[in-house]
């Protein structure tokens, strides 16, 4: 465990301060219609004090990237190593994907929505990214060890998250009523259908 100083842990903080400031504009005003100063302003720093952290707007986007990626990636993984059966591990993944939209909306609308590949060279979405490479391994696996029907790879990811994903976008720009978490079985009985292996219940 390390330990910080006072000095190191008020600078994790402000830093912290500065990526959600910057997460929260990205998504109400696009990345390119925010600014530093605006993202110094929210985060209540000035803008010199920002640049003690970032050098720019794009190293602010680049870390965003690697943070949510990291994280989604850590939920889903726990969700598959914490599963005994591979139906178990689906539904594991879908539930993560629900309750990731609800108790980290912010975080999963910049997710979803952010096309990283048009801010900076190497930028994909991060949907797409350590997340995706994760489940790709994941599918890979099962298919091999005949737990999972054989499955176009790329097929099988967008069948295990696209509907849930779709789902919740869908939720939150009002097109569907109600509690989502409502609808986790149903997405689940969905997908499980899709990749069940032949003759399986």
């Amino acid at each position: 465990m390390i330990n910080y100083n006072k000095k190191q842990q008020q600078s994790i903080v402000t830093k912290n301060n500065i990526m959600n400031a910057a997460m929260s504009l990205f998504i109400e005003w696009g990345y390119f219609n925010t600014t530093l100063r605006d993202v110094a302003k929210r985060a209540g720093l000035s803008t010199g004090a920002l640049y003690v952290h970032f050098k720019s707007k794009e190293d602010i986007a680049k870390e965003l990237f690697q943070m949510t990626s990291n994280f989604i990636k850590e939920k889903l993984e726990f969700s598959i190593k914490n599963a005994n059966t591979t139906k178990d591990k689906i539904r594991g993944i879908i539930d993560t994907i629900f309750i990731l939209a609800e108790t980290n909306r912010g975080m999963m609308e910049y997710a979803f929505y952010t096309k990283h590949k048009d801010i900076f060279s190497g930028g994909k979405s991060i949907c797409s990214s350590a997340p995706l490479d994760l489940l790709k391994e994941f599918l890979k696996f099962e298919i091999k060890n005949k737990r999972l029907r054989v499955i176009d790879i790329n097929l099988g990811v967008i069948s295990l998250t696209g509907i849930a994903i779709r789902f919740i976008i869908s939720s939150w720009d009002g097109v569907i009523k109600g509690n989502i978490a409502d609808y986790k079985d149903k997405v689940f009985e969905i997908v499980w259908g899709i990749l069940k292996p032949e003759g399986s219940d």
